[in-house]
């Protein structure tokens, strides 16, 4: 990417994950959500040692600790909003599971209205994403800007990807910005930049 943007491409666990993203241009609290981690670890250790003021947090839907995000949550999504946590005892045994939309999660979990980046991978569960950053969809309800994120779609998965895109356009909130394509298994990383909310413009594109 041209310079003043950072090029982030990591191995995760033994296959290459694509993550892109612009540099703020001020030195202020930085506010990164994973949802589905897998075994990634590079990734994350690198914007820890790049940005001093990295609030971090991440989901897994399988039941093993991620050490190097802030906050990190057993948490697996579904369809139509609804999210299942999974909450162990020190011993890994399952205490308890609680039903929480992903609505919930974000407002009342996560607790941030305003996410500076949002990477979405594949392991994070069933995330309607298209519906979230639509206009008038469920990241505008809540009150929840966010100023970039990272796609990761399945292949045969062209349909909902379609539907983000057309979502996009109406919204005229986001721009696509960059894309790779990865084979075995094929999947597409696709990146997106806020060029709307004064937020996001201040920190990232002045």
């Amino acid at each position: 990417m041209r310079k003043g943007k950072e090029n982030l491409n990591m191995e995760c666990g033994g296959n290459e994950k694509f993550y892109w993203g612009v540099s703020p241009k001020c030195e202020e609290q930085r506010v990164l959500v994973t949802l589905g981690i897998g075994k990634d670890s590079k990734a994350i250790r690198l914007m820890n040692k790049k940005f001093k003021q990295l609030n971090s947090y991440g989901t897994s839907a399988y039941g093993f600790k991620h050490e190097d995000y802030d906050h990190f949550y057993n948490y697996a999504i579904g369809i139509n909003d609804t999210g299942l946590q999974t909450v162990y005892d020190n011993n890994g045994e399952i205490m308890e599971l609680k039903d929480v939309s992903v609505s919930s999660f974000f407002k009342n979990i996560i607790k941030q209205n305003i996410i500076d980046m949002l990477w979405i991978n594949i392991d994070g569960g069933e995330f309607e994403y298209w519906s979230y950053f639509s206009k008038k969809g469920q990241f505008e309800r809540l009150g929840i800007i966010v100023c970039q994120f990272n796609l990761e779609v399945e292949r045969n998965d062209g349909n909902t990807f379609s539907k983000l895109i057309s979502n996009l356009l109406e919204s005229e909130t986001y721009i696509f910005l960059r894309s790779e394509i990865k084979e075995n298994p094929k999947q597409l990383y696709a990146y997106f930049l806020n060029i709307k909310h004064p937020y996001c413009i201040r920190k990232y594109l002045r």
